[in-house]
């Protein structure tokens, strides 16, 4: 283990986790394998003493096929009606497989509203506390079903990041379906390098980034730079890892070099200003 990631291990206290819908969903629908996989490894942090809260993808997807959509909605009303069906499968799945291991999850459902009107921010800080004092995981997702444009965050990568930053988390970790950050898309470019730390993210390293995103999430890898630079700007690290690898998460607490991880900034925004 490098020393970085090791000095970020050992201040571990609390991590927002973000899984995408490539991770948990299938074109059939949502994946009760990975799911149950999930959950038993935030299990193990808890056990650790780590708090975790859970951005979750994956709602549009499990409710699409009830509506005959193939392949992602093409509209904001076809989101919010799959999402209407989806997010209570979803929340199920989750409830289920938690209470396995004796383990309550409440559902938080959040707009770019709830985090940029001073209060509603303290109100939804103070939420997650409870919950989290109480040892409920809080599985957070946009709120699909009512949102409009104006108030979208767009994207759960990015939602992860408000949230980290919100709960001051030490670590943002976000379960994609790459296995971290390349130079260049390597689905085209056999030559693309692997990049495992990145500790500034520059326009340079931003168009590295490209502009794809997956069939089943509203997400790409430029959306995992923007929120690991929000998150980096409110003084958090953010590490991106194949969250479809067996056993990652425990792979990642046990310090093992998996993934890219991008350092937070050395100058980070008041909690005002973020």
């Amino acid at each position: 283990m490098n020393t970085v990631r090791a000095d970020i291990l050992q201040q571990l206290k609390r991590v927002v986790i973000k899984v995408g819908s490539g991770v948990i969903s299938t074109a059939e629908g949502l994946d009760g394998v990975m799911i149950a996989q999930l959950a038993e490894d935030i299990c193990d942090f808890c056990a650790r003493g780590i708090e975790v809260i859970l951005v979750s993808s994956g709602a549009v997807a499990a409710g699409r096929n009830s509506l005959g959509i193939e392949g992602r909605p093409k509209t904001i009303p076809q989101k919010q009606a799959a999402a209407a069906i989806g997010q209570p499968r979803i929340m199920r799945a989750y409830k289920e497989v938690f209470l396995r291991h004796n383990r309550v999850a409440a559902q938080v459902l959040l707009t770019r509203d709830d985090l940029s009107n001073r209060r509603r921010y303290l109100n939804a800080h103070n939420t997650f506390d409870a919950l989290l004092e109480y040892g409920v995981t809080p599985i957070v997702n946009e709120n699909d079903t009512v949102v409009v444009e104006e108030i979208r965050f767009g994207d759960n990568d990015n939602l992860s990041a408000q949230v980290a930053s919100l709960m001051e988390a030490d670590l943002l970790l976000i379960l994609s379906d790459v296995d971290g950050f390349y130079d260049g898309d390597p689905a085209c470019d056999k030559g693309a390098q692997f990049l495992p730390l990145i500790e500034k993210i520059t326009p340079e390293v931003m168009a590295m980034a490209g502009s794809s995103r997956g069939t089943l999430g509203t997400g790409g890898m430029q959306t995992k730079l923007q929120a690991a630079q929000k998150a980096s700007l409110a003084g958090i690290p953010t590490l991106i890892v194949d969250g479809r690898a067996p056993g990652i998460l425990r792979q990642v607490i046990e310090g093992s070099d998996v993934g890219s991880l991008f350092l937070a900034s050395s100058s980070k925004l008041s909690a005002r200003k973020r």
